[in-house]
């Protein structure tokens, strides 16, 4: 274990969307086995606000009164909330946190899209033959994209499930918890899309996997700090050499009595 223990605990905040993907998770870094703590703030609570502020100051609400944040790790498009978490840290602490970002890109308008797309194609055959949501109209217009998508999916989902021979109050759990779980990417990937320039100052280190496009200007001007890691991105987060660098990187930044909630 190296010596991130000896000025007391570290406890890291990761913003890190949870669900199934090919790529690894920023668990795969084994922080813990290095004497940090990671809080994985998205697996205890996930925000329905759609904008970058609101859905931040919503995560930093929920957490943990315990919570002392040494530092701030995101993954993909959450990394253009990170500077926003690590602001409302340093804000009520005075120190800001250094954040770490692992192929770090933003959120676009064809994510949104793309969002909205997968989330038809879980219909199943036999909706009601209404046009799609026009996704690109109401980008800027997150809290209305929200709630047409829901009542989109929702008269989509019930109307296919009924035409199934699905009595109407089976139908309505099931569409009701379905359209939950969409609707929460899409309000996650809202937020992101939101912060157009992230908010970082300070200490940013942006790692990334070999073919990834290096978004480091977006991320934070001239001031983050690029590694690129030789290996696939599904690979990034469990490589040894990208632990390597989170972990020197932690270790020259916190110092005794860094962060608070």
């Amino acid at each position: 274990m190296r010596s991130a223990m000896r000025n007391g605990q570290r406890d890291i905040v990761v913003l890190d969307y949870p669900g199934r993907r090919a790529a690894a998770s920023i668990a795969s870094l084994g922080l813990e086995s290095e004497g940090y703590t990671p809080w994985y703030l998205m697996s205890r609570h996930l925000p329905d606000e759609p904008t970058a502020a609101h859905y931040t100051a919503s995560l930093y609400e929920h957490a943990s009164p315990d919570l002392r944040v040494g530092a701030v790790m995101a993954y993909c498009a959450a990394s253009a909330l990170a500077g926003d978490y690590a602001a409302l840290v340093g804000a009520a602490s005075g120190k800001r946190p250094p954040v770490i970002c692992f192929d770090a890109e933003p959120c676009t308008v064809r994510d949104l899209v793309e969002c909205y797309a997968a989330a038809l194609r879980q219909v199943p055959e036999g909706s009601d033959g209404a046009p799609p949501v026009d996704i690109a109209s109401l980008a800027h217009q997150p809290h209305r994209l929200v709630e047409t998508v829901r009542e989109d999916l929702t008269r989509r989902m019930f109307h296919a499930l009924l035409a199934d021979g699905i009595q109407s109050a089976d139908a309505e759990s099931v569409v009701t918890r379905s359209v939950d779980i969409q609707v929460s990417w899409l309000t996650h990937l809202l937020a992101c899309f939101d912060t157009r320039l992230p908010n970082h100052e300070g200490n940013v280190l942006n790692v990334l996997s070999r073919r990834q496009a290096d978004h480091g200007k977006w991320l934070a001007g001239e001031t983050a700090s690029t590694v690129r890691i030789d290996c696939s991105r599904n690979d990034l987060l469990r490589h040894p050499e990208t632990q390597s660098v989170v972990l020197s990187f932690l270790e020259e930044h916190l110092s005794p009595g860094s962060g608070d909630q």
